[in-house]
């Protein structure tokens, strides 16, 4: 079976691309999932899975591999279950589209056992509705994590430009004290002048 199509999220290439590689937000956002983790390279984890008439939970892992970060990658998927197994080799790709991203994916897999057994429309058909489901999802969290991002990034820019408007008024106000300083002390030189002059006068 194989599977291809493309889809654009409304966020940058770094920030699609790091959720795709946080297991959390791909075990939030994939149907049936119910544990994922990273461990030496590769997620290892169980997902349920509803095709036709045929149920099960499947245990697997997928291996990463050729990863040109943040554009492509592979996905090497073996997973088993009671209903059967599955095998597949996916490859994703991201490029920039606009202020957004584009995915690009295509897949090739072999599935046995019960699940193949419900033919390969109806699984072809019910794979399509979760990829739809788990992209759809994933675009949720990746805008709520870019809105996130944006709010701390703004609030450490003003946190930032405080102290320097601080500093800014600190100078203005040193400048201005010592104006005031010169212009007191240029006005006592005058009055003293003044006065030895007027002296001198008088005294002739």
């Amino acid at each position: 079976m194989k599977l291809a199509g493309d889809y654009r999220f409304e966020a940058a290439v770094r920030e699609v691309w790091d959720a795709l590689f946080d297991p959390a937000v791909l075990a939030a956002v994939m149907p049936g999932c119910e544990k994922l983790e990273r461990v030496d390279g590769q997620f290892v984890g169980e997902i349920k899975v509803k095709i036709g008439p045929v149920s099960g939970t499947f245990a697997g892992k997928v291996d990463l591999k050729d990863i040109d970060e943040p554009r492509r990658y592979t996905m090497v998927v073996d997973g088993r279950g009671s209903a059967g197994f599955v095998k597949a080799t996916a490859v994703v790709e991201l490029e920039a589209d606009g202020d957004g991203t584009k995915m690009r994916y295509h897949a090739d897999a072999q599935v046995g056992g019960k699940l193949a057994s419900v033919g390969e429309r109806l699984i072809d058909a019910s794979t399509r509705a979760i990829v739809k489901e788990a992209l759809a999802g994933l675009h949720t969290n990746v805008k709520i994590r870019a809105a996130a991002y944006k709010e701390e990034a703004e609030k450490a820019t003003v946190e930032e430009w405080r102290p320097r408007r601080l500093r800014r008024r600190r100078r203005r106000l040193r400048r201005r004290r010592s104006l005031a300083r010169l212009e007191r002390t240029t006005r006592r030189g005058c009055e003293k002048r003044c006065w030895v002059a007027k002296l001198a006068a008088e005294c002739l």
